[in-house]
């Protein structure tokens, strides 16, 4: 299965980050993952 993990904190390092990577090491060792951290690529939801 693929899985898109879209994550927006501004600290990565903190509690939502150790979540994220968790995650992302549990899922991958069955499924494809990808992640878009949308606070490092300075994502503007305003258009």
């Amino acid at each position: 299965m693929k899985i898109l993990i879209a994550f927006t904190h501004p600290n990565p390092q903190g509690f939502n980050g150790a979540i994220l990577k968790q995650i992302q090491t549990n899922l991958s060792e069955a499924h494809s993952v990808k992640t878009l951290d949308l606070y490092a690529e300075q994502f503007d939801p305003i258009l």
